[in-house]
């Protein structure tokens, strides 16, 4: 397949090739610090997942003080109905409809506002106004078609004697002009679209877009472009373009003074920063559909122009210019399930730790008011001190190999000084709450542990067991509907001995596999202690992991260096990666972690089958996955069927039974889930186990929808045991032939 694109001019100015192959490009999350000009930024497709509105009530966004429906007309609310009956027959054509239908026309009319419209509201009335130069006739009789269609409004005319080009419609109508304001208008009283506009059907959708670049709008020699001092307004357009299939970039002018015009004999120009919406390249052609048909023969000559590229449900757009700003303020975070979303100019993570320091701000200024006569001392500064405290804040140090360095030797003096007090007779323990891993090619680490562990060890401690315990409550804000942090860990702690030997790295995994079988099965199990949920299972198993790497003086590699702490951590999450189920589980395990529940290739499939030590017949056989046309993937559980009996089906995977298990749960709840364990009481334990595994994987894949699932089980399964054990483990006996 050729995967050349139009759009790599850029990699030409860093000596690479025109035809670079897009398709094995690869995402990765880049610090903003380190972002650099012609990288590329990855803009995904807007997709709604909201219904879309067909009426309007535009009581919804009036005083409700002021005004009333009556007949389904709007009514000024102190006018009392004898009046209106006087009132009604002349002032008709001022008065406007409760309730509108969701059209076309309505969109293109708030297109024209938001380009060329704006809202006056007055103590003794108001009006709805657009200004257009007096050889737009056009678009003149399309605005007073359209209001007259959608609100039953007519207009009057004014010219500016200053300006003669200029004609202004006039729309008189407090509360309509109430209406627009409310839509079309942000707090800070900059142009914006509705938000209720942004979900319709693409009908609805073109018709907005080429009213408001019928306005703001223009066509180039080379590109289609439009300008607003809105950013809001600018992010929504590009937005729709998106939805529409068209790539834009966006360009910042700080030089406002070349942005003017005459309204009313004086001259407007433009406030604050200027933003222009450009588009060029390979959605041109779409563009022109949507707008208008650019002139013949331009059009071959701008796909050479390309500014972006399509790329797996979005764009791929190269960074122009990177600009560094000295910041002082507020930072907002959107608190999502990962914390990653999406803006106009990308995709944005940021990370969920609080800077305590910062947040004491808001407290201090006013408890420094009352209490500083008291303790001049501990308020003598104007604001809390930050710089001594503990946390890896990248801004404080000036990055992050900066902010780590100052995180470790401040920890590890802090645990050494509490390893010199501490009693030897008494343990030490440590509260500890963290929750991000990250992966390379060696393996799975906990960035945080692997710092703070590294600083517990350096400081002359032996880490001799961990408890987890549960102190996350479900409903706090981040924990709903995610897979945030639901234990803590404590760290039990005694000083290492003076004389503790060193080990090699083979005996070290020797230790590791004869003891974490047994520590994780405690885990699991629960008993006397409840079960580790499957979100800390991770970190949980390093404890006992920990505790041997850390009686030794050093575990040393096959070079004689000292083992790293990372390379311990790595070691310890790799046992969570043993395979111990049927061939047709250990098959799906693998082709889970290659594809998902995405569709692959028979003839990979075949091959890991027959390494796997069975076949994709036999798969099919068991029905785990549905083989077709050359392709092949995996059954989710809601594909599983209902009526399945595992006392009859001669083929049963480990995997079959969990995902029997999770879709009996979601569909019929906890009783049907323990009704039909019962049926199958010898794969308890390995149903359990795969569960965790499987949990682990999506975890580390960055699966939170695939992972809940399996978090729900576990969470679930103490319900689903009572019901197994209230129901009766039913075995089936075989005919002995009498």
């Amino acid at each position: 397949m050729d995967y050349c694109r139009h759009d790599c001019s850029y990699l030409a100015q860093q000596g690479r090739c025109r035809h670079q192959v897009f398709a094995d490009y690869q995402l990765n999350w880049v610090e903003a610090g380190k972002v650099k000009r012609h990288d590329l930024i990855f803009l995904p497709r807007y997709e709604t997942t909201h219904q879309a509105i067909t009426t309007l009530n535009l009581l919804d966004w009036l005083p409700s003080e002021e005004y009333v429906e009556q007949n389904g007309q709007l009514h000024y609310q102190k006018a009392t109905e004898r009046s209106l009956g006087y009132r009604l027959p002349s002032t008709r054509h001022y008065q406007i409809p409760a309730t509108i239908e969701v059209t076309p026309t309505l969109c293109r009319l708030i297109g024209y506002f938001s380009a060329d419209g704006y809202a006056n509201i007055r103590a003794d009335g108001g009006a709805v106004q657009f200004v257009f130069h007096r050889d737009e006739t056009a678009f003149i009789q399309d605005v007073r078609d359209s209001m007259s269609s959608c609100f039953g409004l007519t207009s009057g005319l004014d010219t500016f004697p200053e300006n003669n080009k200029a004609i202004r419609l006039n729309f008189y109508s407090k509360p309509l002009a109430y209406v627009f304001r409310a839509w079309c208008y942000t707090s800070e009283n900059y142009k914006r679209l509705p938000d209720w506009l942004l979900n319709l059907p693409e009908d609805c959708l073109v018709a907005s877009l080429r009213g408001y670049w019928a306005g703001d709008g223009c066509r180039r020699s080379i590109v289609y472009e439009a300008g607003t001092n809105s950013s809001a307004l600018a992010g929504q357009i590009r937005l729709i373009l998106q939805r529409l299939g068209v790539v834009s970039r966006l360009h910042v002018d700080e030089n406002k003074a070349r942005y003017q015009s005459i309204v009313n004999g004086a001259v407007i120009q433009a406030q604050g920063t200027y933003y222009q919406i450009i588009v060029s390249g390979h959605t041109l052609s779409r563009m022109a559909e949507l707008v208008g048909q650019p002139k013949k023969g331009e059009l071959a000559k701008r796909l050479c122009k390309s500014h972006g590229h399509d790329w797996a449900g979005g764009y791929l757009l190269p960074i122009r210019k990177v600009t560094t700003v000295n910041y002082a303020g507020w930072v907002y975070n959107l608190e999502t399930e990962d914390h990653s979303y999406v803006t106009a100019a990308g995709c944005v993570h940021n990370c969920d730790n609080i800077g305590y320091a910062d947040l004491s701000d808001f407290f201090y200024v006013w408890l420094r008011k009352s209490l500083r006569p008291i303790f001049p001392g501990l308020y003598a500064t104007l604001a809390v001190p930050k710089a001594e405290e503990l946390v890896a804040t990248p801004y404080r140090h000036g990055g992050k190999e900066s902010a780590l360095c100052f995180f470790m030797n401040g920890m590890e003096q802090a645990i050494h000084r509490l390893a010199e007090l501490s009693h030897p007779t008494f343990p030490v323990t440590i509260y500890y709450a963290y929750k991000h891993a990250n992966e390379d090619e060696s393996g799975t680490a906990s960035m945080g542990w692997s710092s703070f562990l590294e600083a517990v060890v350096r400081a002359g401690f032996a880490i001799t067991g961990t408890w987890p315990m549960r102190t996350e409550r479900d409903a706090r804000s981040i924990g709903i509907g995610t897979n945030a942090l639901a234990s803590s860990i404590v760290l039990v702690c005694r000083q290492r001995a003076t004389d503790a030997a060193t080990i090699s790295r083979r005996e070290f995994i020797r230790e590791l596999n004869a003891t974490l079988p047994d520590a994780l099965l405690d885990m699991t199990r629960g008993g006397v202690n409840s079960p580790v949920a499957p979100v800390d299972l991770s970190q949980a198993i390093i404890g006992p992991g920990m505790a041997i790497f850390s009686q030794y003086t050093a575990v040393l590699e096959a070079d004689g260096t000292p083992m790293s702490v990372r390379t311990a951590l790595q070691l310890i999450n790799r046992f969570l990666s043993e395979d111990d189920f049927d061939h047709d589980t250990q098959f799906c395990l693998a082709w889970f972690d290659q594809q998902g529940w995405a569709e692959g290739k028979y003839g990979e499939a075949d091959v890991l089958a027959r390494a796997k030590g069975t076949s994709v017949g036999g798969l099919v056989e068991a029905g785990v996955v549905e083989s077709a046309s050359g392709n092949l993937r995996l059954l989710r559980w809601a594909d599983m069927p209902r009526d399945w009996n595992p006392e009859t089906d001669t083929r049963t995977p480990i995997w079959e039974a969990l995902h029997q298990l999770i879709r009996a749960l979601n569909q019929d709840g906890e009783t049907a889930a323990g009704a039909l364990l019962a049926r199958m009481p010898e794969r308890t334990e390995s149903i359990r186990a795969l569960a965790y595994r499987l949990y682990t994987l999506c975890e580390r894949k960055g699966w939170a929808t695939d992972a809940r699932a399996y978090n729900e089980l576990i969470g679930a399964w103490g319900g689903v045991e009572q019901a197994s054990q209230e129901s009766g483990h039913v075995y089936t006996q075989g005919d002995l032939g009498f």
